[in-house]
C-alpha cells in the first residue's frame, strides 16, 4: 500500500512541470516497481531545452539508466543535425556510442568541407583521441585531418588541397 501511494504521488509531480525533479525522489523510494515507473516517466520528460535535457540525462546516469542515457544522447544529436550544429551532433553522437549516427555526422562534416573548404570544429575533430574508433568514417575524418591537414581536400577529392 505504502509504495502504490508513493508511485501515484510521484507520477503527480512528473505531471507538473517544475516538480518532476522531485518526483524522481519519491520513485526512489518505492523498492519494486520504482525504477521501472521512472524509466517509463522519463521517457515522456519533453527536452525543450537542452539543460533540462542535461538534467534528465544527470539523473539516469546516477542511477545506471543506459537505455535512457542513449535515448536522450541520440534526441540531442539529432537536435543539433537540425540545428547544422555538427560539432555538437558529433559529440552526442559519441556519448550515445551510436556509430551509424556517427558516420552521418561524419559525412555532414565532408560534405561541409567540400562547400567551404574549412572545418567549422576543428578542434573536437583534432581531439577525438579514441572515439574516433566509433566509425570507419570518423577515423577516416580524424586520421586524415590529423596527419595531413594540408591535402585533405585532395585525399576526399572535392578540392585542389592549396590555400
Amino acid at each position: 500500500m505504502r509504495e502504490f501511494l508513493l508511485l501515484e504521488y510521484a507520477s503527480g509531480l512528473f505531471a507538473h512541470h517544475s516538480l518532476w525533479q522531485l518526483g524522481v525522489d519519491y520513485f526512489d523510494y518505492c523498492p519494486e516497481l520504482g525504477r521501472v515507473s521512472l524509466e517509463l516517466h522519463i521517457e515522456r520528460i519533453p527536452l525543450s531545452t537542452e539543460q533540462k535535457a542535461l538534467k534528465v540525462l544527470r539523473i539516469c546516469e546516477q542511477r545506471q539508466m543506459t537505455e535512457q542515457v542513449r535515448s536522450i544522447c541520440k534526441i540531442l544529436a539529432m537536435k543539433a543535425v537540425r540545428n547544422n550544429r555538427l560539432g555538437s551532433a558529433l559529440s552526442w553522437s559519441i556519448r550515445a556510442k551510436d556509430a551509424a549516427f556517427a558516420t552521418l555526422v561524419s559525412d555532414r562534416f565532408l560534405k561541409d568541407y567540400c562547400e567551404r573548404g574549412s572545418f567549422s570544429d576543428l578542434d573536437l575533430i583534432d581531439n577525438l583521441g579514441p572515439a574516433m574508433m566509433l566509425s570507419d568514417r570518423l577515423t577516416f575524418l580524424g586520421e586524415s585531418l590529423g596527419s595531413q591537414p594540408q591535402t585533405f581536400g585532395i585525399v576526399v577529392g572535392c578540392a585542389d588541397g592549396t590555400d
